[in-house]
């Protein structure tokens, strides 16, 4: 298996070390954190953040949670209730959220971590992954980075399906420019055929599901392209892949247990656990725009067998010995 050789290659962290100590913290200080999912499904990475703030020893946190179902133009008023409630600091998902923030964040100077964020740098968040230099720091997902190897892996576990449907948001301009990360994976498998599904939001997304016909099914599988509305509509995507026996390949690991077959990511809650690490570097004094971005400290490659049971599905077995993660009950 070739490909095992390279299983951690991006497991890789740029902690300052300014944040992994939070003994500097005053016991009594009183933090308020503004918290802005942009749907539900994200919401493990702010129970990950939470949970490590509190092993971290920061207890007395209030936070504001705002979980936007997809509806970015609730920010500017979000950011006002913010401000108005004298939050100290905003933990905010996705990419398109935290430039949607980005653009009204000049009026109040929050500074932001980033969860979620596929490449910070090109999305225009931070200027360099070393020296943040604007109010937004945080965790990278590196989501476009593990592209090549999500797609070389599921054509090894599903060696038969040699047509792969990848659901892309038609409407964000950012996200059009991840195929570019497939061009290895192209040239080693130019016999796979990806087949581009735009869309522009969740009711086109699931009017394009309905018309989707697939003659063979067993010649399909999906692999999720790094974009929010398709972790906010997963329940639709497994519900299509379910009655249709098509495998599917997460964006993101806690994606397994809600019915993904296979998974090469971090966790959103391993994440935003991650994260609080540079939290608690902000609330000792430091500025986001002098902390580092951070890669996640953990990739792994889950199996969900109970899933593949369930729909009858085939695949190559040896990958079983090399799973970080196998869910079969």
């Amino acid at each position: 298996m070739k490909i095992f050789k390279f299983i951690y290659i991006f497991i890789i962290i740029i902690i300052p070390v300014t944040a992994v100590s939070s003994t500097s913290m005053r016991e009594n200080k009183s933090v308020s954190i503004g918290v802005v999912l942009y749907s539900e499904n994200f919401s493990a990475s702010f129970r990950g953040f939470r949970d490590g703030l509190r092993d971290l020893g920061l207890i007395n946190v209030n936070f504001e949670v705002e979980n936007l179902h997809g509806d970015l133009s609730e920010i500017p008023e979000i950011l006002k209730r913010f401000n108005n409630e004298r939050i100290n600091l905003v933990f905010a998902t996705t990419t398109p959220v935290n430039q949607e923030i980005m653009k009204y964040n000049d009026k109040y100077g929050f500074d932001v971590i980033f969860n979620e964020v596929a490449e910070p740098v090109s999305a225009g968040l931070v200027k360099s992954l070393k020296k943040a230099g604007k109010n937004f720091t945080g965790i990278s997902h590196i989501a476009f980075k593990l592209l090549s190897k999500r797609f070389e892996i599921f054509t090894e576990v599903f060696p038969g399906r040699d047509k792969i449907l990848c659901f892309i948001d038609e409407s964000d301009s950012f996200a059009k420019n991840q195929f570019q990360y497939l061009e290895t994976f192209r040239r080693f498998h130019p016999d796979v055929k990806l087949i581009k599904v735009r869309v522009t939001n969740s009711a086109d997304f699931a009017e394009k599901l309905d018309k989707l016909n697939l003659k063979d099914s067993s010649e399909y599988g999906i692999v999720m392209m790094p974009h929010p509305l398709f972790v906010k509509e997963f329940d639709r995507l497994k519900s299509f892949a379910m009655e249709n026996r098509i495998p599917v390949m997460v964006i993101d690991n806690s994606l397994i247990e809600k019915g993904g077959a296979l998974g090469y990511s971090p966790t959103f809650y391993d994440v935003g656990y991650q994260s609080a690490y540079i939290a608690v570097s902000i609330i000792n004094g430091h500025k986001a725009s002098d902390v580092p971005v951070q890669f996640p400290d953990k990739i792994q490659l889950a199996l969900n067998l109970k899933i593949l049971k369930k729909m009858g599905i085939n695949f190559n077995e040896s990958y079983l010995a090399y799973a970080n993660r196998v869910v079969n009950e």
